[in-house]
């Protein structure tokens, strides 16, 4: 009898498991929500421009991730050197902020400067969450001019209830030299290490989604609201039943936790921490390009709560291919605090802002398109490690496994999306070989 491989959700890790198992002839069923694969990490036309969910770009710290993207793209791709602005209040600072004061002020850089060295002079050996760290590292007029409001933007919390995890990777750490460097030059951000990145000539960020899922079987509208574990069976909503032996789950762990039979013990404490933001992605095809565009950049953060937006992006200078000549797709990315929906004004003022901003006239909007996600950002707090260690304890003799952005409840990019597929199918295979060596 075939071990019955089941994978929940057909985002980037769950298709790059499915297509692993599918390339090592290994057996599996894939099961999706929606009706569409890629999730966050999928590309929509609107009518001929081409729209990432949000920015997402290919940096490779693993060798075999990077050879794996080169070999199916067959040299399809750009190499580009990324530009990133800050908007602050109609200033445009290079990003990373800390990095490049030389954007602002003369006596404003001499504050940042004073207070950064201030914070260093002072500095605590222990943070106990992020609010702590950033102006412990960074000094308070850094931090609030920029750190504090752009985070607290971006997970909709106080970021006092912020592990100090959360910057262990992602955030920009350059050292007290750099930062006082880009007081007074313009730095080459060489110490950033995804200053430089990849990117799919054609089909946007989602190419690798189509790449894998081409010659997958996957099922779509499949929404799990039950899984027994006791008798290994998961209930859809519209009826259908399946049996595994192995459960690959890339669902929200919330989501998952909730629809366990019988309930974990730890999920009712565990599920009241895991707190997230929500995100919706705004399309805007536009018939003219942005001065900002035709400079070159890539993407802008707006920090205050003034602007409807938290990061605005242009299609076309990620891939001209995305886009038709002359025309602008302009990505608005809008966070919000958790829930099932969006408020039904948000389009109209982020067309304001847009206009506002200067950077498109009402006019020259074409189209726009909408994609809500309610899981966008995964918040760490305090006790993340714990927590997380717990349910992973729980799940591992049940035959489930927890994977990709939502499933492990991590902050991730492209890379580690594809990483942790790999390591799904690797884990399935020596499993069953362990089998039949036992036999």
């Amino acid at each position: 009898m075939k071990t019955k491989n089941i994978i929940l959700g057909a985002g980037l890790t769950g298709l790059t498991t499915a297509y692993s198992l599918n390339e090592a002839d290994r057996t599996y069923e894939i099961f999706e929500k929606s009706n569409s694969y890629g999730g966050l990490s999928s590309s929509l036309y609107v009518e001929k421009t081409l729209f990432d969910m949000g920015v997402h770009i290919f940096y490779f710290q693993k060798e075999h991730i990077r050879h794996l993207f080169l070999s199916l793209l067959n040299g399809e791709h750009t190499s580009q050197e990324k530009t990133v602005k800050i908007d602050l209040d109609g200033n445009l600072v290079n990003y990373p902020y800390q990095a490049n004061l030389h954007g602002l002020p003369l006596e404003r850089r001499i504050e940042s400067l004073y207070s950064l060295f201030e914070a260093q002079r002072q500095q605590h050996s222990k943070c106990f969450n992020f609010k702590e760290w950033l102006i412990s590292t960074y000094g308070e007029v850094i931090s609030y001019d920029f750190l504090i409001p752009h985070n607290e933007k971006l997970m909709q919390m106080d970021l006092e209830n912020v592990s100090t995890k959360w910057p262990e990777r992602f955030f920009p750490q350059p050292d007290i030299k750099e930062i006082i460097s880009g007081a007074f030059q313009n730095n080459d951000n060489q110490f950033h290490p995804n200053q430089y990145f990849l990117y799919p000539k054609t089909g946007g960020a989602g190419k690798m989604c189509d790449i894998f899922a081409e010659n997958l079987n996957i099922q779509y509208n499949k929404n799990a609201i039950n899984i027994n574990t006791i008798s290994r069976t998961i209930t859809f909503e519209d009826g259908d039943e399946v049996q595994y032996d192995n459960l690959i789950s890339t669902i929200p762990l919330p989501v998952l936790l909730d629809i366990l039979t019988p309930q974990l013990e730890v999920t009712e404490s565990i599920t009241h921490n895991l707190q997230y933001s929500s995100v919706v992605i705004i399309m805007v095809r536009v018939s003219h390009r942005s001065a900002l565009s035709k400079d070159g950049v890539h993407w802008i953060y707006y920090p205050y709560p003034s602007i409807a937006f938290q990061r605005l992006s242009f299609s076309e200078n990620f891939s001209p291919d995305n886009v038709p000549d002359g025309e602008s797709g302009i990505c608005l990315e809008c966070i919000l605090p958790p829930g099932p929906s969006y408020p039904q004004e948000l389009e109209e003022n982020c067309l304001d802002d847009l206009v506002n901003l200067g950077i498109c006239d009402k006019d020259h909007v074409l189209d726009v398109n909408i994609k809500f996600f309610q899981y966008g950002y995964p918040i760490y707090h305090d006790k993340y490690d714990e927590d997380i260690k717990k349910v992973n304890n729980c799940l591992a003799p049940l035959q489930i496994k927890t994977t990709g952005r939502n499933g492990l409840w991590q902050y991730s990019n492209m890379e580690d999306a594809m990483n942790w597929g790999l390591e799904n199918a690797t884990c399935i295979i020596k499993k069953a070989m362990a089998c039949i060596e036992k036999k």
